[in-house]
């Protein structure tokens, strides 16, 4: 079994919709020698954890144009197909991820009739 085989639980990790987004930069593309270059490959969308005394956690997303408005303090969103995960990295520690397919400003009415279907 390899670490990007283990699911986590997305609502026992970082709780439920909306999340708490505090910025959102871009994710440059690394050449073969591992420099940094110009081309934009992604978001990182950091969110804050509040039961986790407002721990950050980043999450990727696949969309070279900005996908959230400018963020001055901290603004709710919501992930389209979440999925966290675990990976080594090259120090072999053990690192959480997570990726999502979109993110958009949360629609409070939306979240509200999900949650109350669960």
């Amino acid at each position: 079994m390899k670490t990007t085989d283990i699911v986590i639980d997305v609502v026992k990790t970082i709780g439920k919709p909306p999340y708490l987004a505090c910025s959102c930069d871009p994710i440059y593309e690394y050449d073969n020698l591992n420099n940094k270059t110009d081309n934009v490959i992604g978001h990182k969308v950091e969110i804050l954890l509040p039961h986790l005394k407002y721990a950050k956690f980043g999450i990727k997303i696949n969309n070279i144009t900005n996908p959230l408005p400018t963020i001055d303090d901290v603004v709710e969103v919501d992930f389209t197909n979440l999925n966290l995960g675990i990976y080594l990295d090259r120090a072999g520690r053990i690192q959480p991820y997570g990726k999502a397919d979109s993110v958009r400003v949360a629609d409070k009415q939306n979240i509200k009739m999900n949650v109350k279907g669960d």
